[in-house]
């Protein structure tokens, strides 16, 4: 006898989320009180000992199913389909260093 239920499965969204980013130097603190997130100095000293370093490109992949990060460097940062030249890498960064 056939299988009477012989609707196919509905297909998944990708759980999958990519988010690009500079990776910036510490700021110094000028009250010297205590950051709201300390968990993020080793964090920063972790991704410097694998490698990464302020000022780098690097793509997070985050994958929200199975609860993996993955960090790699971004070798094909772009800004408005283009490449990023160095005097607008540069000056990002600048803007970047004065919100702080």
């Amino acid at each position: 006898m056939a299988d009477a239920n012989l609707k196919p499965r509905r297909a998944r969204d990708k759980h999958v989320t990519r988010i690009s980013v500079a990776l910036e130097a510490d700021r110094t603190h000028e009250n010297g009180g205590r950051t709201a997130f300390p968990w993020m100095q080793i964090t920063d000293a972790m991704l410097e000992h694998a490698g990464f370093l302020p000022g780098h490109q690097v793509l997070f992949s985050i994958d929200h199913r199975l609860g993996h990060i993955t960090i790699t460097p971004d070798y094909d940062y772009r800004v408005a389909g283009r490449y990023m030249t160095a005097a607008e890498t540069e000056a990002m960064l600048q803007r970047r260093s004065k919100r702080k």
